[in-house]
């Protein structure tokens, strides 16, 4: 009884943390019909709060493009948690638009369409979809994006997830579609974020003084980059932790 109160206290906290970090729903007057049946949706799955939701909505515009803008595969991922503010809330059902570079909450309406609301990318610091973890932070080129934490330590591997929609010209028609996800990695160390694409980049982060090792490590380990899971990698970057400690 007391988990369930702290969660639903969490998802009140939530939505209104999106009055303070998005702009409004929409632009009609508090009254209005369409907003009022909004908010009653929001209460009825997060409780009955005033004032839940006020963020800015989701709008798909992609209407017939092949594929999505979305890393999940395999729709929208529930039992999902994001920290905002220091904040960890949880039991959320999430989307993540890596083509857009926005987190989406989604919750039912009364008639059974999906709301999607847009979490305010200032106030997120991290959250879980499915066993991936993420986390807002400079990226190489200095901006804020979000990043997959593959393992951490001294050093932190991270993926950087994107997507291209292009113009595909098919059979006279022209066709557009979104790519499959495209992932870059990265080592953060000692502060700094350093992309790089196989083996030697990958070494070529490091300090001369460590280069050799690891780059024996990565050859025992024979890791092919693009066919290596998500668990495989954090355990190396585990293992390049425990060299550098004792080196």
């Amino acid at each position: 009884m007391k988990e369930s109160a702290r969660t639903c206290l969490c998802c009140f906290g939530l939505l209104a943390l999106l009055l303070l970090g998005c702009g409004n729903l929409s632009a009609q007057d508090p009254s209005s019909p369409a907003l009022i049946r909004i908010l009653e949706d929001a209460e009825k799955k997060y409780g009955p709060e005033p004032g839940l939701v006020n963020g800015q909505r989701y709008y798909y515009p992609y209407r017939n493009v092949l594929g999505n803008p979305y890393l999940e595969r395999e729709g929208p991922e529930s039992s999902c948690a994001v920290c905002m503010n220091g904040r960890t809330y949880r039991q959320l059902t999430l989307r993540y638009d890596v083509y857009n570079q926005l987190l989406i909450l989604e919750l039912p309406d009364r008639h059974g369409a999906t709301l999607q609301i847009v979490l305010p990318g200032n106030l997120v610091e991290e959250f879980t979809l499915g066993e991936a973890h993420f986390r807002r932070l400079p990226g190489p080129g200095g901006e804020e994006l979000f990043a997959q934490v593959l393992g951490e330590g001294r050093v932190t591997l991270l993926a950087f997830w994107s997507k291209y929609y292009r113009t595909d010209p098919k059979m006279g028609e022209i066709r557009h579609s979104f790519s499959n996800p495209v992932r870059r990695l990265a080592v953060s160390l000692d502060g700094q974020v350093r992309e790089f694409k196989g083996k030697r980049g990958f070494v070529h982060c490091f300090g001369r003084d460590v280069q050799k090792g690891v780059r024996a490590m990565w050859k025992a380990s024979q890791i092919p980059l693009g066919r290596t899971s998500d668990a495989e990698l954090a355990g190396f970057i585990e293992s390049v932790n425990v060299y550098l400690d004792e080196n």
